[in-house]
Formats: C-alpha cells, structure tokens, sequence
C-alpha cells in the first residue's frame, strides 16, 4: 500500500474521485484543515446555541458538527467521516450526528440542498441517512447500521454495508 494513503487528505481525494465514478453526487464537503475549492461544507449548528441575539447567530462553534464529505444516490445519503485508519472518535461523532441530532441534521441538509441544488428533486425526509467511515484498507471493528469505505489504492475504494 502507498505511503500516500496513509495521509488524510489522500483518503479525501481518493474517497471522493472514486464515488463519483460510482454514481455519488458530492453534495458537501471539507477537506482537513477547513479548506475545501470542490464543495461548499455542510455545517449543522445545535439549535439550543445558534438562536441567540448575537448579531451572527448562525456562525457559533459550540456543538457544530461538519461531515467530512456527504454524497448522494439513490434517495440515499452517506455522511462520510474519514481519516487514514480506523477512528473511533470519528464514529462517536456519526453517531451523535445521526442519532442524538438526527433532526439538526435534516433540517441544515434540507436548507442547504435548497441553496445548492435548487433544480435537485431530493426530498430529505423521504431519503436514507447513511453513517459512512472511510479509510485506508485494514482491519477494524464494525458496527451495525454503518456503512464503510476502504481505500485499497490511489484509484480503487471498497465499500462494506454492514
């Protein structure tokens, strides 16, 4: 395996270029270090922190969460976290995202599929949300419900539906 993929940002690039041979369409994104030039990111507030009377509300920090990548097919969602292994703490926050604030969530992704593919006909509501870990090809431990992307090399990716 390449030394390349074990970089984060390889298994962005990698990730990304290969799903869209699939028939993903990327919707959002953020490349590590917040600097993304493909995707506008998806950035889901928490609703307790983001209505106060600050004079730009939308912008607080606290309990933001920012997929890495999201990317639909089929009335299907992936929210996508990825890192060059195996990363529990990315896990937890898929979990928390799609679970505890699942409702955050659909309300921030309908909003900004509106802004972004107005011409889209993608109902939120009526699609699946899908928690997705990617990383480079390896052992790790699965949990059901998740979905899982290995990168197997600078031009091949396997996902595991578990």
């Amino acid at each position: 395996m390449s030394a390349f993929i074990k970089r984060e940002d390889v298994i962005h690039l990698v990730v990304r270029k290969c799903l869209k041979q699939k028939g993903w369409t990327l919707i959002a994104g953020e490349y590590p270090n917040g600097s993304d030039d493909e995707l506008n990111s998806l950035r889901i507030m928490d609703s307790k922190f983001a209505k106060d009377d600050s004079p730009d509300h939308r912008r607080h920090s606290i309990n933001k969460l920012i997929p890495d990548l999201v990317t639909y097919k089929d009335s299907e969602f992936l929210i996508i976290e990825m890192k060059p292994k195996y990363d529990k703490g990315d896990e937890d926050k898929l979990k928390e995202l799609l679970f505890d604030r699942k409702t955050d969530l659909k309300e921030y992704l309908s909003m900004f599929i509106g802004r972004y593919f107005p011409n889209k006909n993608i109902q939120v509501d009526n699609c699946i949300l899908t928690p997705c870990l990617g990383f480079a090809n390896g052992e790790y431990p699965k949990t059901l419900g998740f979905t899982y992307i290995l990168v197997n090399s600078m031009e091949s990716i396997t996902i595991d539906r578990n």
